[in-house]
């Protein structure tokens, strides 16, 4: 088990960075960033840092990789 899903199952309240939560998605920052954009993921600024909470990350990852409701259009133009 890598260090961040550890992190992860400790704590279910905590934040990651943006490259943590990189690693656990396995996509790229521009993603990771369109995806909390998107409302698929929580992100959360703290200064100029942003964070993207731990419970959205297993929310994500629960509902198979897509958010459990949405209305936003997904390639082809069909919605989810």
């Amino acid at each position: 088990m890598t260090t961040v899903l550890k992190q992860i199952l400790d704590d279910p309240d905590g934040m990651l960075t943006i490259d943590e939560a990189r690693s656990v998605l396995r996509c790229g920052r521009q993603t990771i960033y369109r995806l909390g954009a998107d409302g698929f993921l929580e992100l959360v600024k703290l200064g100029h840092f942003t964070r993207v909470t731990s419970k959205s990350v297993t929310k994500f990852i629960k509902g198979g990789g897509r958010p459990m409701t949405s209305n936003r259009k997904v390639w082809g133009g069909k919605r989810d």
